[in-house]
């Protein structure tokens, strides 16, 4: 960015000459441009990686996404393609197409898609919601865990009504004072240790899981990340289409502030 605003700043000098003969001449608007199209260029980088990650989704799940991914990243790869003939040539983007209607259909269509099979995209098989093969420890740890939210509870409860002045001064001067007993065991009340909140069980090496839970756990985190990476590029491509906006956006500016010449029509 410093190097084209170093560019731009030499280029303010230039004398007028040829296409760029108006008078204040936006340069500015070509740092903008050029600004949107790194911002698409960091998602084209950011795709890239996901493609040469390890960590893959299956085949079948790939296969089932394939033509709206593809169909996407042909049509925004059209989209670069225009807006760059249209700068070598410094004409304006016809008004009578629409350059950004086939993406945002294909985008749309994509979106659907992840609506309709999202499941593929997540391990439900492995959520605790609507798993009935608990054991007997989870549900232990789960009774556990509601006996200390009780104990918690009534601790702050405690601790509120102490804590919470009254309304009415002049009623308790007036009331008879409370003897020592009470007013030495209240704090304690108050100061007594709460129960802490039940730790969870860690998945590093060398806890309490046996080397089959741990190889079980180690799959099932495999698996999840798997899962991830798909959805991952789905949404990389989709905010490559909202930044192609932005593009198609600077460039329209940058042709009718300086003066390009009308598209040809074909």
């Amino acid at each position: 960015t410093s190097q084209e605003d170093t560019l731009m700043g030499f280029a303010t000098w230039e004398p007028p000459h040829g296409p760029y003969r108006s008078f204040r001449y936006p340069w500015n608007m070509y740092v903008k441009v050029g600004g949107a199209l790194r911002h698409c260029a960091f998602m084209v980088m950011a795709l890239h990686g996901c493609i040469l990650s390890e960590i893959q989704a299956a085949e079948d799940k790939r296969q089932e996404f394939r033509n709206e991914l593809q169909r996407v990243g042909v049509e925004g790869a059209k989209v670069l393609r225009y807006i760059g003939e249209k700068l070598k040539k410094m004409e304006r983007i016809n008004t009578t197409e629409n350059i950004l209607q086939e993406i945002h259909q294909a985008a749309e269509e994509l979106q659907s898609k992840i609506d309709k099979k999202s499941y593929l995209l997540v391990n439900a098989k492995n959520w605790a919601i609507g798993n009935e093969s608990r054991d007997l420890t989870d549900e232990y740890k789960i009774s556990n865990l509601d006996e200390d939210l009780s104990r918690i509870l009534a601790h702050k409860s405690q601790s509120e009504a102490i804590l919470r002045p009254p309304t009415n001064w002049d009623a308790v001067s007036t009331s008879k004072s409370p003897n020592s007993e009470t007013i030495h065991h209240q704090p304690q009340t108050v100061i007594q240790k709460q129960p802490s909140w039940p730790s969870r069980i860690s998945l590093a090496p060398g806890s309490m899981l046996q080397p089959q839970e741990e190889e079980e756990a180690t799959r099932v985190m495999y698996e999840s990340a798997s899962d991830l990476s798909l959805a991952t590029f789905a949404s990389l491509l989709i905010e490559f289409v909202a930044r192609l906006q932005n593009l198609v956006r600077a460039y329209d500016d940058l042709s009718q502030k300086a003066n390009f010449k009308e598209a040809v029509a074909k």
